[in-house]
């Protein structure tokens, strides 16, 4: 199996804030094993020698945990560029995070570490209620952009998917905060949201780009690649493909990418997650972790069929 040129960690959970222990073993190991979420018995082994791997991206809550090992993933050659979520969404929706100051903190932390080029701001998902109106994250989004201004030049804007498990969280949320807007992205209100978020970010030296959003195009958003190998060939001097992973979603422009990480996993909580059924499942299959194996959890029996 050939090897895809960039290392995606992770889509599936949150392995800087959960896993770091896991990664940097991983990294001085120079591989790892990765099962098929969907076929367990189906698995590959990922060679994360710098030599084999263009890039490194990281997504994450909380880059806490893995910055002690950082100046070591740098040593060993490898190039990082960090995908860092950062809302202001209420501690109910998003219950396993630091308080925002303390992830602000952690941002410049970051930025101070690697540049702020290599750390991309998400605010992402945008959810959309009788509590949240577009107003309220205009403010919102104004406010970080102020606080962030100058460790970050890109934000990435995305509406929350509504996949079956994210109803299944996030309804009960609303006898509490009201019905959610099912808003996508070619709505008079999602494009009115994105083009005063452009506007925001603009002022604040951030350039706004769009994750699986194409009708945002039409307002000024235009629509990036999280795995963006554009943007680390000009980081890194490397020269740049075109290809798009096959695996994803037909708007996803991101390039190839292993990801290392594995589903239900994550021990955030956030109620908006797709990628993680329910913090119990999560719980469990923290408690089977670890640090010590080549891969992130051992073999599951069951397989997890929900879109």
């Amino acid at each position: 199996m050939t090897l895809r040129p960039f290392v995606s960690a992770s889509r599936r959970t949150d392995l800087p804030a959960w896993y770091s222990e896991w990664l940097i073993s991983r990294i001085r190991a120079g591989s790892c094993r990765v099962r098929n979420p969907f076929r367990p018995s189906q698995e590959w082994v990922v060679d994360l020698s710098p030599d084999a791997v263009q890039a490194i991206f990281f997504w994450t809550r909380n880059p806490e945990p893995l910055l002690p090992y950082l100046a070591e993933i740098h040593s060993r050659g490898h190039r990082t560029i960090f995908q860092f979520t950062v809302t202001a969404l209420p501690a109910e929706l998003e219950p396993g995070l630091p308080p925002l100051q303390r992830r602000l903190d952690a941002f410049w932390r970051l930025a101070d570490m690697v540049g702020p080029e290599r750390v991309w701001w998400r605010y992402d998902p945008i959810i959309i209620g009788r509590a949240w109106t577009p107003h309220w994250h205009c403010q919102a989004f104004a406010s970080l952009a102020e606080r962030l201004q100058g460790a970050t030049h890109r934000v990435t804007l995305s509406l929350v998917d509504w996949y079956r498990k994210t109803e299944r969280r996030l309804v009960p949320a609303e006898a509490r905060y009201g019905p959610f807007s099912r808003v996508d992205d070619s709505s008079l209100e999602g494009l009115a949201l994105a083009t005063e978020l452009a506007a925001l970010a603009a002022a604040h030296g951030m350039r706004a780009v769009a994750c699986c959003e194409p009708g945002w195009a039409t307002a000024g958003v235009e629509s990036a690649a999280c795995i963006d190998g554009r943007a680390a060939a000009e980081i890194f001097g490397f020269e740049a493909e075109s290809l798009t992973d096959p695996g994803q979603r037909p708007a996803c422009r991101c390039a190839p990418s292993y990801d290392i990480g594995a589903p239900h996993t994550c021990l955030g909580g956030c109620l908006y997650c797709y990628a993680t059924s329910s913090h119990r499942r999560a719980q469990e299959s923290f408690a089977q972790h670890d640090p010590r194996l080549a891969e992130l959890l051992p073999l599951r029996t069951t397989v997890e069929k929900d879109a």
